[in-house]
């Protein structure tokens, strides 16, 4: 955090457990230069996290996977979501967004090492600022999709994955047509449209 633009006054836990939820009574610098009053901001505390895009330039196919999202149904969407792979970086201090996103492949895919080509790092970003505290690094994950395998997840961890595998032309088509309903695979679809070319002149 940068002090010289925030001063935080009072801090105070809601929640502890996988995630955290805080309370923060904090200053912070106008435009104008004066430091604010006093206001009241809750942080909902998420942690660092990948989303990995499965293209297969040679094939021209993507792998979404699809896994029961609870918050989802609650908001009333679908309880089932399709989405490129993520996942928390378990130790931020020893693994790297690319060690998280080959991890993500293997676990929720099926894809081994030699269906995993290559890792490109992107970019990173936060889904929502102003009231979560969660960076996502963005990365595309050079594959062959036949390699893959029809379900994924870890069962001790509660995932029970079904592996889907469409062509870039669909996957496209789901984005139009606003059936794709996760942020990070909205992003990543349109990174894809942007890169696909070069991808599949750079890979082939």
């Amino acid at each position: 955090m940068d002090s010289k633009y925030i001063t935080i006054e009072k801090e105070t836990d809601i929640f502890n457990g996988f995630f955290g939820f805080k309370q923060f009574f904090l200053r912070y610098k106008r435009f104008d230069g004066r430091m604010s009053d006093v206001v009241n901001r809750e942080m909902f505390i998420a942690k660092k996290a990948v989303s990995v895009i499965p293209y297969d330039p040679i094939n021209d196919k993507i792998i979404l996977v699809e896994q029961v999202r609870f918050a989802s149904s609650y908001m009333g969407g679908e309880t089932y979501v399709k989405e490129f792979p993520a996942g928390i970086i378990d130790n931020p201090e020893t693994d790297s967004p690319t060690d998280t996103a080959i991890r993500e492949l293997q676990e929720e895919t099926g894809l081994k090492k030699e269906g995993i080509k290559d890792i490109i790092s992107i970019y990173d970003y936060m889904p929502s600022p102003g009231c979560m505290a969660e960076k996502v690094w963005l990365l595309c994950g050079i594959v062959d999709v036949n390699k893959a395998a029809s379900f994924g997840g870890l069962e001790d961890e509660g995932e029970d994955i079904k592996v889907h595998i469409i062509s870039f032309d669909d996957g496209v088509k789901m984005l139009k047509n606003n059936e794709i309903h996760n942020a990070n695979t909205v992003v990543g679809m349109q990174w894809l449209i942007l890169n696909r070319e070069y991808l599949r002149n750079k890979y082939q």
